[in-house]
């Protein structure tokens, strides 16, 4: 990025195009950029909370089942959540261990892509804004994982240890019967 367009960095594209762009050669369309045409409406809700600052996503989709939403997976539960719902394992990058006999993509390159289900395989910066409400520090990582949550039509799973407690995302549920 050119030196001169460095304060533009970290989603100020609005901020760009106002001062460095001919306003007759643009018209910014408010209403359609609020709208995802992907992603049910528990899905937007829970991204819309990344970037505040900015006009909520509304779902156009009736993409809702019993079992959308966004959850926090415990590490025990991950091998039910991958056979129940067939995610797309989603990682920060390769050194991440993940389910090799699922589908599996780095976050920045699932851009684009749509699937049913996602699993996130969090960084620690995830981890901290999830448990601890504590704002990202980079923000490429919050953008990334904004990509990866919104990959989902119905269901985002984020894997979490054992041993978290509940907090504003539900768990999700094993189905397993324990037997005493």
């Amino acid at each position: 990025m050119k030196k001169k367009y460095k304060k533009y960095q970290n989603g100020k594209i609005i901020e760009f195009l106002k001062a460095e762009c001919d306003s007759n050669s643009y018209k910014i369309d408010y209403e359609t950029l609020k709208n995802s045409w992907r992603n049910n409406q528990l899905i937007c809700d829970f991204v819309n909370k990344l970037f505040s600052e900015f006009s909520p996503t509304i779902s156009q989709e009736d993409n809702r089942t019993k079992e959308s939403g966004v959850f926090l997976v415990r590490k025990k539960d991950v091998a039910e959540f991958l056979q129940v719902f067939s995610p797309l394992q989603l990682r920060n990058d390769v050194r991440t261990k993940v389910n090799e006999n699922y589908g599996v993509l780095n976050f920045g390159t699932s851009k684009g892509k749509t699937c049913d289900n996602v699993l996130i395989y969090p960084t620690k910066s995830i981890k901290d804004w999830i448990e601890k409400n504590i704002d990202f520090k980079s923000y490429t990582a919050k953008c990334k994982f904004y990509v990866a949550a919104t990959r989902a039509k119905y269901c985002v799973g984020i894997v979490c240890d054992d041993k978290v407690k509940e907090n504003s995302l539900p768990f999700f549920k094993s189905k397993k019967v324990v037997s005493s």
